[in-house]
């Protein structure tokens, strides 16, 4: 039964391939030389490997970290725009809307200069919505 368990955990640790990987045999090992030599540069090659991929983790780790920041300073700055992109929309929203309504009053039948006002007040507003939008470079 303890063969079975055996076999279990090395198939769980190596996969489907588990039967093409060689027994280790410790009396092949004693009194060989260079089977012992051989043993320990595969160790030395896998310590080596070890250390590698070690290095090579912290500094993907380094490279999620700062990624992490950019993406954190570019989800404010989203954050920021899409404010002032809807100050701009309602800004523009009101000055189309003020627009409309001055051009109906001032080019009704009892011409009145309360229209003229809402024309005007309706263009300085569109301006100031189009030079408060984001510029490109910044």
């Amino acid at each position: 039964m303890p063969t079975d368990s055996t076999e279990r955990a090395k198939r769980m640790m190596i996969g489907k391939y588990a039967d093409w990987v060689k027994r280790f045999d410790v009396n092949e090992y004693i009194q060989n030389r260079p089977l012992i030599e051989k043993l320990y540069e595969e160790k030395q090659l896998a310590l080596s490997s070890s250390i590698d991929l070690g290095q090579e983790v912290k500094a993907l780790e380094s490279q999620i970290h700062e990624l992490k920041l950019v993406n954190q300073r570019l989800e404010l700055e989203l954050s920021e725009l899409n404010k002032k992109s809807s100050l701009l929309f309602i800004l523009s929203l009101l000055a189309t809307i003020l627009l409309g309504i001055g051009v109906n009053i001032a080019t009704s039948s009892p011409n009145d200069w309360t229209g003229w006002i809402m024309i005007v007040s309706a263009c300085i507003i569109e301006v100031i919505a189009f030079l408060s939008r984001p510029q490109k470079g910044k």
